[in-house]
């Protein structure tokens, strides 16, 4: 355990709680699922119960690797001011790193939540739906309209985009204030963001 973060092995099954500055991490479950037919890293899946200032947080975190080896996660996940994450090295060697978030710190914030880097209040607020059709009725194209809702002390501000543009692999840099907001991943139920001080 460092000033800032706190590492907490795992294994498979129900793991013990435990309180990190004013956050209370209750029992994690978590679930291993190896393929002893395949040499890469297992498939993990953890069930997360939290408490901090009042306010609960489930989610699950989880790796998968497929048979060609291509990895698909979902973490950090961002709560409050608190980032969550899983490391291992194989199924025996699993831990749960929880930190402080810190500025230029990629995380997904998962909708309705608030993430908070020092002063500045990011909550995901909503995203919606939409499609465009043709004059026969038929949809071609279809994206969603983010908004996440910010504020620093007395300040507050909304930002509003569209969908990225998976075709073209570019991220989306918007600002506000002296901070720079980078979207490097979207869905209607996370964003994956970067913020940097300017």
């Amino acid at each position: 355990m460092t000033a800032h973060s706190i590492t907490i092995p795992l294994k498979s099954g129900t793991n013990p709680s435990f309180q990190f500055e004013t956050l209370h991490v209750e029992s994690a479950n978590v679930v291993i699922q190896a393929d002893p037919t395949q040499h890469v890293l297992p498939n993990i899946q953890l069930e997360l119960n939290s408490i901090a200032n009042n306010t609960t947080y489930s989610t699950f975190l989880w790796h998968h690797t497929d048979a060609e080896g291509y990895q698909s996660i979902n973490y950090p996940k961002a709560f409050q001011n608190y980032i969550f994450k899983l490391t291992f090295t194989t199924k025996d060697d699993i831990a749960l790193v929880v930190k402080k978030i810190d500025f230029e710190m990629p995380f997904y914030i998962e909708l309705g939540r608030t993430a908070s880097i020092e002063n500045l209040n990011m909550t995901f607020v909503h995203c919606i739906g939409e499609w465009s059709e043709d004059i026969h009725g038929n949809q071609h194209s279809a994206f969603n309209t983010y908004n996440i809702s910010l504020s620093e002390e007395h300040e507050q501000h909304n930002i509003s985009f569209t969908s990225l543009d998976c075709a073209d692999k570019k991220k989306l840099l918007l600002t506000w204030k002296q901070y720079t907001f980078i979207i490097l991943e979207d869905s209607d139920k996370a964003l994956k963001l970067q913020v940097s001080k300017i």
